[in-house]
């Protein structure tokens, strides 16, 4: 884990309470067991606990200390995937939701830390088709606002009626203001950290985003149905 930064505030840190699972060392005859204890150990949590849980692991990413990185990858696919909702507001991934619910004590930003772990967060079946994956890929990003704003996010897609639906209906939704747009680039795989098939939303996650310079504004769609849920 060296790739994270010492926390500055170790000191005045309490010690993260950890499931026994994510501080297992990693053994790769184990790892399916562990993938699939590091998803219990997060799934029978209440949302306001598996947000506690999601900034312990991220607390102790950032200061160095080992975790079992099959538990942890698994754990942080279900927080990059689902939703919490305290006191009856949405606060979008649990990865933004521990953001703000830590109130600045990060010190790495969330698409730091899931593009650190973007490899263990995928399956088995998804990183045989990263690895497949040679010819550029055309990627698509739905949002409102400024295009450079828009641009700089890491969760993009090869699918433009994904990207279209998140730029005039999701976003729209939860109160976000501004003009609909979908941004495209052309991208080699190797800028590409992840591929994520479990939503059906054709995902590619790319760190820190892509400069506006890189991108270009397609026109949205007219003919998209609408949707019941943030799966395209």
């Amino acid at each position: 884990m060296k790739h994270f930064v010492p926390s500055k505030h170790g000191a005045e840190r309490l010690p993260p309470s950890l499931p026994e699972v994510f501080l297992r060392a990693d053994a790769p005859e184990r790892m399916n067991q562990d993938r699939e204890d590091g998803q219990n150990a997060f799934l029978i949590l209440t949302d306001e606990a598996r947000i506690g849980l999601i900034t312990d692991l991220i607390m102790h990413l950032e200061d160095m200390k080992p975790l079992n990185t099959a538990a942890t990858g698994s754990a942080f696919r279900l927080a990059w995937e689902l939703e919490p909702y305290l006191g009856g507001k949405r606060l979008g991934t649990y990865f933004s939701a521990a953001e703000i619910i830590s109130a600045g004590r990060f010190e790495s930003g969330v698409s730091e830390i899931v593009g650190r772990l973007a490899n263990e967060m995928m399956t088995a079946d998804e990183r045989r088709r990263l690895s497949e994956t040679k010819a550029p890929l055309i990627v698509y990003r739905g949002g409102v606002g400024d295009p450079a704003s828009i641009s700089q996010g890491m969760s993009w897609t090869t699918d433009i009626s994904c990207a279209d639906f998140y730029a005039r209906k999701w976003l729209v939704r939860w109160g976000a203001a501004g003009e609909p747009r979908i941004l495209s680039s052309q991208i080699e795989p190797e800028v590409v950290a992840a591929m994520f098939d479990g939503r059906d939303e054709s995902e590619i996650l790319i760190p820190n985003g892509l400069p506006v310079e890189r991108v270009v504004e397609v026109p949205t769609l007219s003919d998209v149905k609408p949707r019941s849920s943030g799966s395209c």
